[in-house]
C-alpha cells in the first residue's frame, strides 16, 4: 500500500511579514507547512512545500489536498489607498478571496481555519475595513469544524513593512520631524505575541466561532513610537520636537499644493490626522482568557532583535 503523505497546515501569505514567522513557530513545533504565496518564492523558507496561488482566481483542489489546519494571513493591505481600483481589489482579495478558500477548504475536509484580521474591521470606516469585516462573516458562518478570527492590532517586530517600515526609514534618514507629545493612543501587537495567538486560537476548543483581538494591552502615542524607531535606528533621542502648530501649518500648505496640482501630497491635512490621531482599541480579554501573555513592548529591542 501507497505510504499517504502526512497532513500539512496552509500558510496563505507565507513569505510576508506575519505569514514567514508564523511558518517559522509551526516548524519549530515540528508542523509540516505548506506555503502559499501569490508569486513563487525566490528563496527557501520555513516551509515543507509551496503553492503559488492568487486569491482572485479559482483555487486547485490539490492546494488543499492533506491539510489539516488552514492559518488565512494573506491580504490586500493597503488600507490608506481611497481610488476606485484599490477598493476594488480589497474586495476581489480580502472579501472574495476569503469566500473563495473557505469553499475550497470546506470541500477539502479542513478541520480548523484561522483568519487574520485588522481591528479595523471592528467599525469599518474604509473598504479596506468593510471588506476584512465581511470577510469574517464568511469564515465564523461557514461550515467548518473549528473556526476562529484574530483581529490584530499594528503590528511590529525585526522585518516590519507597511507604515512603521516607512517611518523608520525615513527617520534613518533624517527626513522625519520628531513630533510633540500629544498624548494620542495607539494600540501596536509584535508579531511573535501575534503568531503565539493564531497558534492559539488553532488549538483552543474555546476559540471556535469567536472573533479576538490581539494587542499588547498598551498605549502608545506617536511621540513614544518615534522613538523607539529612533532608537532602533541607532540615532540618539532629539532634545526639541517640532510643535503642533508647525505640524497643522505644513499639513495645509500640502492640501493648497494638492489643489493646485489636482494630486494628494504626500503630507497633508489627512496624513496629519492618521500620524497624530488615536487608534487604540482596547484588550476585549478573549486571548487572555485561553491562556495568550503577549511578552512584548514597543522597544528598540523588540523591533530589533530576531526570534
Amino acid at each position: 500500500m501507497a505510504q499517504e503523505h502526512p497532513q500539512r497546515t496552509l500558510v496563505t501569505g507565507a513569505t510576508g511579514f506575519i505569514g514567514s514567522e508564523l511558518c517559522s513557530q509551526l516548524r519549530r513545533h515540528g508542523v509540516p507547512v505548506r506555503a502559499l504565496a501569490r508569486r513563487a518564492p525566490d528563496h527557501s523558507g520555513p516551509w515543507n512545500d509551496t503553492v503559488t496561488v492568487d486569491l482572485r482566481e479559482s483555487i486547485p483542489a490539490e492546494v488543499l489536498r492533506n491539510v489539516h489546519t488552514v492559518f488565512h494571513i494573506a491580504g490586500h493591505a493597503h488600507a490608506e489607498t481611497h481610488s476606485p481600483r484599490a477598493e476594488s481589489d480589497h474586495y476581489a482579495v480580502n472579501t472574495e478571496g476569503t469566500r473563495r478558500l473557505v469553499a475550497a477548504a470546506v470541500g477539502a475536509g479542513v478541520r480548523r481555519f484561522v483568519y487574520l484580521s485588522t481591528v479595523k474591521a471592528e467599525s469599518p470606516d474604509s473598504a479596506y475595513g468593510r471588506s476584512k469585516r465581511d470577510a469574517e462573516d464568511i469564515v465564523i458562518n461557514s461550515s467548518i469544524e473549528h473556526a476562529v478570527v484574530v483581529r490584530a492590532a499594528l503590528v511590529y517586530g525585526p522585518g516590519v513593512k507597511g507604515n512603521l517600515a516607512r517611518m523608520r526609514d525615513a527617520i534613518a534618514r533624517g527626513r522625519f520631524p520628531p513630533p510633540p507629545e500629544t498624548g494620542n493612543r495607539r494600540s501596536l501587537v509584535h508579531v511573535y505575541d501575534l503568531c503565539d495567538a493564531l497558534l492559539l486560537a488553532a488549538e483552543q476548543p474555546h476559540a471556535n466561532r469567536g472573533i479576538l483581538t490581539a494587542t499588547d494591552g498598551e498605549s502608545y502615542s506617536t511621540h513614544r513610537i518615534y522613538a523607539a524607531l529612533r532608537a532602533a535606528a541607532g540615532k540618539p533621542p532629539v532634545r526639541r520636537a517640532v510643535p503642533m502648530p508647525l505640524w497643522r501649518l505644513l499639513s495645509r500648505a500640502g492640501d493648497l499644493l494638492g489643489c493646485i496640482s489636482r494630486r494628494r501630497m504626500p503630507f497633508d491635512s489627512q496624513t496629519l490626522r492618521k500620524l497624530m490621531g488615536d487608534a487604540y482599541h482596547p484588550d476585549d480579554g478573549g486571548l487572555r482568557a485561553l491562556g495568550w501573555k503577549p511578552e512584548h513592548r514597543l522597544t528598540p529591542e523588540a523591533l530589533l532583535r530576531s526570534s
